[in-house]
């Protein structure tokens, strides 16, 4: 879960804002880059799988949204939320609904929380490449069911959503389809991912001979893992 608090000066001069949903990821990219620059604040609130599971999406939202407005440099005297329901937060907020396509600072916040959830959703790919995240980005499409059904659930799946709490892999699935190992490179993976590492790539073979299952990169050194 990504939420974004933009504040944006009157005069910010971007030219083109608009629904984020409506936007095709390259305008995304170069909309994003420009709010990054113009905007007087920009804040991001990321909840993980874990918090979305316990609180239910409606509350992993507010939690979001609260974060984003914490790590505003500024304080704001108004937020203007998308949608009815608003955080808790100590600062007079107004819901609007449809606001993504109403008011600007709201089109800002949507273009950055959406291209930073899609850059999320691209590197868990490389280490997920049967699910292809890097294409739906989450969403239920065809081919990600397919994939939940062949593969099981990762550990990047919120468990408790259908039809994920039906394909939760156990040992005896995963020793029964040769995954163990497989597993372990994914789970690997996320741990270099959590400690600042981007995942460069997946179960390589170099030389024709030798197989490295995982390979890292943080401050501009590789690491090489191999997984027993």
């Amino acid at each position: 879960m990504v939420a974004s608090a933009v504040v944006l000066p009157d005069d910010h001069g971007i030219i083109g804002l608009n629904d984020s949903k409506k936007l095709s990821p390259k305008k995304r990219l170069v909309l994003y880059n420009e709010i990054k620059v113009k905007s007087t604040s920009i804040g991001m609130g990321l909840v993980d799988i874990h918090a979305i599971d316990k609180q239910n999406i409606r509350n992993a939202t507010f939690i979001a949204m609260e974060k984003a407005v914490k790590n505003l440099d500024i304080k704001p005297d108004r937020l203007l939320i998308d949608g009815v329901d608003v955080p808790k937060v100590k600062i007079p907020c107004e819901g609007i609904v449809k606001g993504d396509t109403k008011i600007e600072a709201i089109m800002a916040a949507s273009i950055i929380a959406k291209v930073v959830r899609d850059k999320i959703m691209i590197d868990y790919s490389v280490i997920y490449p049967e699910y292809g995240f890097d294409k739906h980005k989450g969403y239920g499409t065809k081919f990600h069911m397919e994939a939940l059904k062949k593969n099981m659930a990762t550990p990047i799946h919120r468990k408790s959503f259908n039809p994920v709490s039906k394909y939760l892999p156990t040992f005896k699935w995963l020793r029964k389809n040769n995954k163990l190992r497989w597993m372990a490179q994914k789970l690997s993976a996320m741990y270099l991912l959590k400690d600042g590492y981007s995942i460069d790539s997946i179960d390589v073979m170099l030389d024709n001979k030798l197989i490295v299952d995982l390979i890292a990169v943080k401050n501009r050194s590789k690491t090489f893992v191999f997984v027993n």
